[in-house]
């Protein structure tokens, strides 16, 4: 057996039913402590529970749970009203004596002058995900439209992110950038060196002083309860993403009392076997892919035989790996990686949670069989990045506690032997495959009891929304955990992949309908104004460039030029393009005030991981005068960089292209920006 490339693999399974999140874009002080709310909606008479609960494990608290106003650790979105601050509970629920642990709390103001006075709380995926450290990247996107009608409440859950303690295992992050570039070691001997990883994660967690059998959904789902009271709520809603929907489910189970309603999007219930039954999830997804690819006029005229590509490609790389650029986003470093047939598996598994991945997923799959590797490249690297924000600890913790009792080796094997093309990326999983139960044997976070694997039954009304791509937590799941929901309302996506409520407008407008009306019919018509995924191919057109005049003002100065017409403005003196998941493209223009062009060289080439400086290209003439040109590569992207001195600083000009546009851009955008720049 070949060696494969498990850090690739882990970028697909830590991320085990986490929310998708492959997009990449000063903290408040908050005064106040406390949400005013009014009771609203359903009564909690009516929030009802027929599961028997051992209500051991969810012990509440002695006294009465508070909340402590501090600042945000994390940095708040741009115009935007944010309280943080910290609750504290018990860490052995069950035990009255046990150490206290503290959870980072956020709650972002609503925009209306009249919010509803039940506000969101947004439970994240994982499990294991950091909530509040990857807010600055994907609330305006996906959350921000819920500020509409109501405040949203995100915090961090017990062992994850800014919460303490954090649960995460840097040793598994540190192994896998170890081993990135090496093609001498076998699946065995790497799954040895995660397992040892993980281990060494476990001992120094343990003499920290973590309870790690703490860490589960149910003690989650009491922090929850106790949220609520600290922050004065009487009602609020629910909505949960991925494994934020088993902790939703928990809570409507176990603490019922003052939920209004709930949302679930892309389902993980309780009476699931996840490892075992991930295979047959993988399958479906890519079946989709391939049929989709097949229904598409053009998508199948471009890439006729994608699914025996696909396998074929996998076989070829399990006997002979290929090497791509990949970049550690947060050091800049590039690394000179090996991907194998696991590997490639590995980064379709987790680009298919992706609607923006999903579109150009058959030419990643027709390019890396023809050698071109720049849109794994840039896949990859996102992936690693996202991989930072999961507390694997906390995943080990709540799976192990939670599903390893409730499956067997055997059903594992069984289900594997199911779908053999898909052995590569399994066998060399340390938490989809067969060497879970020796994760969790080492882990040790204990047995939960029975009910933990029975479905939930509840009057409670949910919204459960499911894409149709979703590889991981099937469609059919969510029509699972709805068929024992009273009042459960189910809507499928097309063309969407995991958390199609954060990626999509036509599920944000459901969602935001239902939380006005929970118990009323909900309005699902956008749902057949939507069709099946856009396909990249070599015949799709990129748009010509129109430019137009902008005016932007920093430190004091107010600069002007040209930008074009249809890329989106992210910040001062940045726009994208974003045509796609994969599409990189962006125009910088910066202003760097009483800076020297070197010192800008320096901080351009840090921050872009462009080495110690970009490499100088030559020069180009406009009205200001001599501009410097240099090259560099971000994540394997292209990047040309202008500057020159100005009476105030240095003028920056930066544009990022896909190799293929590289020389068409610089043409089209990047010159007509120096010549149209202008500071005052």
């Amino acid at each position: 057996m070949t060696a494969r490339r498990s850090l690739l693999v882990l970028i697909a399974v830590l991320a085990l039913v986490g929310a998708a999140c492959t997009r990449t874009q000063n903290g408040e002080e908050s005064t106040t402590s406390s949400i005013a709310s009014d009771q609203n909606g359903q009564p909690d008479s009516e929030a009802t529970t027929t599961t028997p609960v051992e209500t051991t494990t969810t012990t509440q608290v002695a006294s009465a749970p508070t909340f402590e106003a501090a600042s945000c650790e994390f940095t708040v979105p741009p115009d935007r009203s944010v309280e943080c601050g910290w609750l504290e509970v018990l860490e052995d629920r069950a035990d009255p004596t046990s150490d206290t642990i503290r959870l980072h709390v956020a709650v972002f103001e609503s925009e209306s002058p009249d919010p509803a006075p039940d506000p969101v709380v947004y439970l994240e995926g994982g499990p294991g995900g950091d909530s509040l450290e990857v807010v600055p990247l994907v609330f305006e996107d996906s959350f921000s439209h819920l500020l509409a009608d109501r405040d949203v409440i995100f915090f961090d859950q017990r062992g994850t992110g800014y919460s303490e303690p954090s649960l995460a295992c840097p040793e598994i992050r540190k192994l896998g950038f170890e081993y990135i570039e090496r093609e001498d070691v076998s699946v065995d001997e790497f799954l040895q060196l995660q397992l040892d990883s993980i281990t060494d994660c476990r001992d120094r967690l343990l003499d920290d002083g973590a309870d790690l059998d703490a860490y589960t959904s149910a003690n989650s789902a009491a922090d929850l309860a106790d949220l609520r009271l600290a922050l004065g709520v009487d009602q609020w809603n629910l909505y949960g993403i991925s494994y934020g929907t088993r902790l939703a489910l928990t809570a409507m189970r176990d603490r019922p009392e003052g939920i209004r309603s709930v949302v679930i999007d892309s389902v993980y219930p309780p009476d699931v076997d996840i490892i075992a039954e991930a295979p047959a999830n993988l399958d479906r997804a890519l079946r989709k892919l391939f049929d989709g690819c097949a229904a598409d006029a053009s998508c199948s005229a471009a890439y006729p035989n994608l699914e025996s590509t696909f396998y074929r490609l996998v076989e070829d790389l399990e006997v002979q790996p290929l090497r791509a650029p990949v970049t550690d986003v947060f050091t800049g470093e590039v690394y000179d990686a090996v991907f194998d047939g696991a590997g490639l598996q590995g980064i379709v598994f987790q680009a298919l949670y992706s609607a923006d991945a999903i579109q150009v997923l058959p030419q990643l799959i027709d390019n890396v069989a023809s050698g071109e590797t720049y849109e794994l490249s840039v896949l990859t690297s996102s992936f690693l990045a996202n991989g930072e924000f999961i507390s694997a600890g906390m995943q080990f913790s709540v799976q192990c506690h939670e599903e390893a009792g409730f499956t067997s080796p055997s059903a594992v094997a069984e289900a594997l032997a199911e779908y053999p093309r898909l052995e590569p990326v399994f066998a060399a999983s340390a938490n989809l495959g067969p060497a879970f139960f020796d994760v969790c044997a080492t882990w040790g976070a204990g047995q939960a009891p029975p009910f933990e694997n029975e479905p939930v039954n509840t009057a409670i009304p949910t919204l459960v929304l499911a894409g149709e791509y979703d590889p991981i937590t099937p469609p059919s799941w969510g029509a699972q955990a709805a068929s024992t929901i009273e009042q459960a309302t189910y809507v499928e996506f097309p063309g969407l992949g995991h958390g199609p409520s954060a990626a999509a407008e036509c599920p944000k407008a459901i969602l935001r309908e239902f939380l006005r009306a929970p118990s009323e019919t909900v309005l699902t018509t956008c749902v057949a104004e939507m069709g099946p995924p856009e396909f990249v191919t070599p015949d799709t057109l990129v748009p010509s460039v129109t430019l137009v005049p902008f005016s932007e003002q920093l430190v004091g100065n107010t600069w002007s030029g040209v930008v074009p017409d249809d890329w989106e403005r992210q910040g001062p003196g940045v726009w994208v393009r974003a045509l796609n998941g994969f599409d990189q493209t962006a125009l910088i223009q910066q202003l760097a005030g009483g800076a020297p062009p070197a010192a800008v060289l320096r901080l351009i080439g840090s921050q872009f991981g462009l080495g110690d400086n970009p490499q100088p290209v030559g020069g180009y003439e406009s009205s200001l005068g001599s501009w410097s040109l240099y090259e560099g590569t971000l994540v394997g992207t292209p990047v040309s960089v202008a500057v020159i001195e100005v009476t105030d600083g240095t003028l920056l000009v930066a544009l990022v292209s896909p190799p293929s546009e590289e020389d068409r851009l610089r043409r089209d955008v990047l010159f007509p920006a120096l010549d149209a720049i202008t500071t005052e």
